[in-house]
């Protein structure tokens, strides 16, 4: 029957004019490709404005998954990468965020730092915690492919941030890079090694990065009309790019000195994105990937698409030329592949970490409920709520710890020397939050740890999002278009479906032509990958192969 269905695929496959690919084929490079903030609807959205030789190559000749969404709350950088990686849900891995509070050291932590480590290179004097991935609790499909391959198999990892390239990397790899916006440099840290290999100290005297100067981002397709794919190129509701000066229309100026302020502006437009994959070409060249024996992996995390996103919204017009050059950008990574790796010889997986929130302003002129609560004014409003209910406190002492998000922490040592209950403090506070406008729900600590009730998926979605040791005492849940946020821009982190719907897509090797409405999620390309390779799944997952992908995998 399988070698039935893989002629019928194959005569299918030659009647659209492309080259088949049959299962059981070795790929000699997978790459893992994380766009970050590259909604799952892009793609079909502007799939006429695109070339044949990106998104659409992948949709003509590969595997795509339109009914891809992350199982839980909190959408996250974080979260999402490590849980592409992993297999494993938040609170299975660990990461629950990008920043979350402990409680034992006292303060916030960041997800891909430690300061036992430091970061290299890096301007003189600078202190900062270095990359590591040591709050990462279980291993990677990397680390297994090197456990597999007793060390042969090479894994390099390549982000502009420090997060989206520590955790797809994770404990063990060859290689560990970042762009740093502070120098315009490719960095990593001393929890990868003490020193850059030579290709990256030679790649960053090339001066990639400083090719913009004085220049402007400009449409990358000038001769269509942007509003008939999106919006009108001001939208009430948008921010102004990096640090408030790229405007709301185009052309989006850089600056013409040199310095934090010029990366930053290149960080926020689609050229970030291009220092990545210039940087991943040399990867490729100098690391020699795919060129012997063993199956090598490379980790990609293009960043920028995240900061145009949360500066002008999913709906603007800069949102569509990013999606439209990073269509160009994978059709330019395709054609590479096929030349140093060979056609038939390497595959894609290409997802992305979260979605986004529409701009609450777009949403509202749709006639949707929708709009903004302003943080400062909640946390204040929250603080006298429990001023009233529990008396008056010490007015330099806050009922919460750490920053003020949506997973809510606790004063623990402060309210056990007023002799109160954390848990009754934070179902009060759970009872007053709920009835305040723009709020869905909102989860204690103690509602988590009981048993999830089946008929409440948001809970359960809280669940898979909640680690005992590193979650806060509340969960809150805004109403669908709702942001925390009194400025403007757009962001993420919410178990809507705006936010929990990415694409899944494969191609190459072993890879059937298909477009599948099964519903999947991005905890399955770890189990793809592990299945193509042939190779044991990493700890912590507990889900199977897409169904209607088992037949190809022999599974």
């Amino acid at each position: 029957m399988v070698g039935m269905a893989v002629t019928c695929l194959a005569v299918f496959a030659l009647s659209q004019g492309v080259e088949p690919s049959f299962p059981g084929t070795q790929p000699k490079l997978v790459v893992l490709c994380v766009v970050d903030q590259l909604r799952g609807d892009y793609p079909m959205r502007w799939k006429s404005q695109m070339g044949p030789g990106g998104f659409r190559r992948i949709m003509d000749q590969g595997t795509h998954f339109t009914n891809c969404h992350y199982p839980y709350a909190y959408t996250l950088t974080g979260a999402g990468h490590a849980t592409i990686v992993t297999g494993a849900l938040p609170s299975v891995h660990g990461i629950i965020g990008n920043n979350w509070y402990d409680n034992k050291l006292g303060q916030m932590v960041y997800c891909a730092t430690s300061s036992r480590h430091q970061n290299f290179p890096e301007k003189p004097g600078a202190k900062k915690p270095g990359g590591s991935a040591e709050r990462l609790l279980v291993p990677t499909i990397g680390e297994a492919l090197k456990k597999s391959s007793a060390g042969k198999s090479k894994v390099i990892a390549l982000s502009s941030k420090d997060r989206g390239a520590v955790l797809l990397a994770g404990a063990q790899s060859d290689g560990c890079f970042w762009w740093d916006t502070e120098t315009g440099l490719l960095g990593s840290s001393t929890f990868y090694g003490n020193a850059l290999p030579d290709w990256v100290t030679q790649w960053n005297q090339t001066g990639m990065a400083k090719q913009w100067l004085g220049t402007s981002w400009q449409k990358f397709r000038p001769e269509i009309d942007y509003s008939n794919f999106s919006g009108p190129d001001e939208i009430p509701g948008e921010g102004e790019g990096a640090n408030k000066k790229q405007g709301r229309v185009f052309p989006h100026p850089f600056p013409s000195d040199m310095g934090k302020e010029y990366f930053n502006a290149v960080y926020a437009s689609p050229f970030a994105n291009e220092v990545l994959l210039n940087a991943s070409f040399q990867a490729i060249d100098s690391e020699k990937l795919g060129q012997k024996d063993t199956t090598d992996l490379l980790l990609l995390s293009f960043s920028s698409n995240d900061l145009v996103g949360h500066s002008w919204g999913p709906d603007s017009q800069e949102v569509l030329d990013i999606t439209l050059r990073t269509d160009d950008l994978l059709r330019r990574l395709f054609t590479r592949l096929d030349e140093k790796i060979g056609k038939g010889q390497w595959t894609m997986y290409l997802t992305a970490d979260h979605g986004v929130c529409p701009l609450p302003e777009v949403s509202k002129a749709k006639g949707l409920d929708a709009g903004r609560i302003d943080p400062t004014l909640l946390k204040l409003e929250m603080e006298n709520h429990l001023h009233e209910v529990f008396g008056e406190p010490d007015p330099k002492v806050s009922f919460f710890a750490g920053d003020l998000e949506e997973n809510l922490y606790l004063n623990r040592p402060y309210l056990k020397s007023r002799g109160l209950d954390y848990e009754v403090v934070a179902q009060c506070l759970a009872k007053w939050l709920k009835l305040q406008t723009g709020i869905q729900n909102v989860y204690t600590r103690g509602d988590l740890l009981k048993s999830v009730k089946e008929a409440d998926p948001i809970q359960q979605m809280c669940r898979n999002s909640f680690h005992p040791d590193r979650s806060g005492d509340l969960m809150v849940i805004l109403k669908p278009f709702w942001l925390v946020s009194s400025g403007t821009g757009t962001t993420h982190g919410m178990p809507h479906p705006y936010d929990t719907h990415v694409p899944l897509m494969i191609l190459g090797s072993g890879i059937p032509y298909l477009a599948s409405e099964e519903r999947v999620s991005p905890q399955q390309v770890a189990i793809i990958i592990a299945a193509q390779l042939g190779i044991p799944m990493v700890k912590g997952n507990t889900l199977k192969i897409p169904q209607s992908l088992e037949k190809w995998l022999g599974k």
